[in-house]
């Protein structure tokens, strides 16, 4: 059907392979473009319905996720706060990536 279709349409590879994945997310990039849709090959559009994944690209931070905990002991306790490791931007997608391509 689009075959014959010319710019500005342009024809979007799929792979199940995930170095493929990558290299076309970072290239991607580099031409300006939002990022990449994750789906089963065999998942048609739905309009509507939120059924594949967008891979975006973003800018790169250190973030840390923290909570804090109310304490047991009574309302002028000190609590406690809790904190994880630091986790870039880039770390957490490469495992989004990995954990949708995997199934």
């Amino acid at each position: 059907m689009l075959a014959a279709a010319a710019p500005p349409i342009h024809f979007t590879p799929a792979t199940r392979n995930q170095a493929t994945a990558r290299r076309c997310f970072q290239q991607f990039e580099g031409a300006g473009l939002d990022g990449l849709i994750a789906k089963p090959l065999d998942l048609t559009y739905q309009p509507d319905k939120r059924v594949m994944s967008k891979i975006k690209h973003e800018r790169t931070a250190d973030c840390v996720v923290a909570g804090y905990r109310v304490p047991q002991s009574g309302p002028d306790a000190i609590g406690s706060l809790h904190r994880t490791r630091p986790w870039s931007v880039a770390a957490i997608q490469s495992w989004h990536l990995a954990l949708v391509l995997s199934g």
